[in-house]
């Protein structure tokens, strides 16, 4: 799938509204070509933006992932993958299913040259700073930034 340009569709919607889960199934169920959609917004977000961001349950955000895995990669305008919005808002369930099928997600650099750890980090979610120094090398790369490393 290529990402389409559109306007608001009805999963950055339901997203931004915290729209019932079920509500939320049906739509990536009967239309996951909406899932690659980019908004009206400045930063072009995937409604997988909009769930991260926001906070979406767990369950609606692996539906999304599996329909469209693609979408955890991709980045807004701003450079934010969802990864960095959910490690931005404090939302461990979402950090968990993206990083549960894009781990080097947490190793990404948005255009201000913050990954979603610097976002947990600075967001006070402990929890989640946790979860991504957990990964395979992390504590590694986490100690070689630190040391003003790349």
């Amino acid at each position: 799938m290529d990402r389409a340009s559109c306007s608001s569709n009805a999963l950055h919607a339901a997203f931004k509204d915290g729209a019932a889960d079920a509500t939320v199934l049906a739509l990536i169920e009967s239309q996951p070509e909406l899932l690659i959609q980019a908004d009206d917004s400045w930063e072009r977000w995937l409604p997988l933006h909009h769930a991260a961001r926001w906070g979406a349950a767990v369950a609606v955000v692996e539906a999304a992932v599996a329909a469209c895995p693609e979408a955890a990669k991709v980045a807004s305008r701003g450079g934010y993958e969802p990864l960095h919005l959910a490690a931005m808002g404090g939302q461990l369930g979402v950090c968990r299913a993206l990083l549960a099928v894009y781990p080097e997600g947490a190793f990404k650099k948005d255009s201000h040259g913050r990954t979603p750890l610097v976002e947990a980090r600075e967001g006070g979610h402990v929890e989640i700073e946790e979860l991504i120094l957990s990964l395979p090398g992390a504590r590694e790369a986490d100690s070689a930034e630190a040391a003003g490393g790349s």
